[in-house]
């Protein structure tokens, strides 16, 4: 069978288009190029080879000044204004640093099964366990519960003796005036704003909220010091007839100045079992710690004192107490300082601010025995390790 096939003519090449229109797609749709272009100016605006605000022409010579003033006093202030702000607004985790150090809120202790040799030598016939208690402050954002762990260190029965014998040859000074008291002495640490009382040597040191094993809850001055009246009424509790020495570091300084110059704060049996306080670096104030971080008058953050929110004023109510306070009838009181305290300024660097806060509050203390110990080369964490 024979096809019969139909011939194509070709197209000649002046016959071609010149250029084949090309094709956008805009939500899926073919547009023209001039279609494309004008959507694009709907959405974009009309391009403008315009110079920017405050700036000239590249044909002008001119010194470009609104533009420097943008750049030289604009940007300062929305950068300090946002920075103060920032400062205000988390404070609180500012100072409080409850994570620090690293890790520090998950150590947990070693029951005496699973203890080394090596470990039980360095406890040294020491023994520890843990404790908890409700505070009375309950979680300030949900209303929770919250429950607080701390570390209780005591002397085993059988190294007693060879303490004892240690201590006899060593001329001891009593408590009480006039006879040597048989009552144990205990040691309530309050700690600082960073850290965990697994690191420190103490017998009974519990850690307030958000600190090592308590419950996580925005820490503020008001429940903090909650904090601590619950763990000291734990204390008593577990301890009947002990006598209770304060020892308080840096912003647990403050905070046992507080508790034992605030009359609403501590019962009158708390009052009497209270018998000395130990106070490491203790903090002045958080206002006057703004103002020593950020010495310079020309900075805005030197004048936040106003905007912050948990003020711990110690160095305040210290300026307060007046002759015979209740508060401190009978009770002793230890300073240590730091030579090369990093955070709480000396008085060498504070020659032109008054002097050594620290000092100061030393000075207006009304107690009638008190003691003030320098030491030279240690840091604002490192008073405790040295011996004097």
């Amino acid at each position: 069978m024979l096809r019969f096939h139909r011939a194509v003519r070709p197209i000649s090449g002046h016959k071609l288009p010149r250029s084949l229109p090309s094709l956008y797609t805009h939500h899926g749709m073919l547009t023209s190029p001039k279609r494309h272009q004008q959507q694009r100016r709907t959405l974009f605006g009309e391009p403008s080879n315009l110079p920017l605000a405050g700036t000239t022409s590249a044909a002008s010579d001119g010194i470009p000044w609104l533009f420097l003033l943008e750049i030289g006093i604009g940007f300062p202030i929305v950068l300090w204004t946002y920075k103060c702000t920032m400062m205000v607004l988390f404070q609180r985790k500012i100072v409080n640093l409850p994570f620090l150090p690293l890790g520090g809120r998950t150590e947990t202790l070693l029951p005496a099964e699973d203890r080394s040799a090596q470990l039980e030598k360095e406890l040294g016939g020491f023994d520890w366990t843990q404790v908890e208690c409700t505070s009375r402050a309950r979680s300030t954002r949900w209303g929770r519960e919250v429950v607080l762990r701390g570390i209780q260190v005591k002397l085993r029965p059988n190294a007693k003796k060879h303490i004892s014998s240690m201590q006899s040859s060593t001329p001891t000074r009593s408590l009480d005036k006039d006879r040597a008291d048989d009552r144990p002495v205990l040691i309530f640490y309050l700690q600082g704003n960073a850290g965990t009382p697994l690191h420190q040597t103490t017998v009974v040191a519990f850690a307030p909220r958000s600190y090592w094993l308590s419950t996580r809850s925005t820490p503020t001055e008001a429940t903090f010091l909650s904090d601590y009246l619950s763990a000291l009424e734990e204390t008593i509790r577990l301890h009947p007839k002990a006598r209770i020495i304060l020892y308080g570091h840096s912003l647990g300084g403050a905070a046992a100045v507080l508790l034992l110059l605030r009359r609403e704060l501590l019962s009158l049996e708390l009052r009497t079992r209270i018998k000395a306080l130990v106070l490491e670096n203790p903090l002045p104030s958080i206002p006057y710690m703004l103002r020593a971080i950020y010495p310079q008058r020309w900075l805005p953050y030197h004048y936040l004192g106003p905007c912050v929110f948990d003020r711990w004023d110690a160095i305040a109510q210290v300026d307060n107490i007046t002759e015979g306070s209740e508060g401190l009838k009978g009770l002793k009181t230890l300073w240590f300082r730091s030579g090369r305290d990093e955070l709480i300024p000396t008085e060498q660097e504070e020659k032109n601010e008054g002097g050594d806060r620290v000092r100061r509050m030393y000075e207006e203390w009304k107690g009638e025995d008190k003691r003030w110990v320098d030491i030279k080369d240690a840091l604002h964490e490192t008073a405790w390790l040295s011996r004097k």
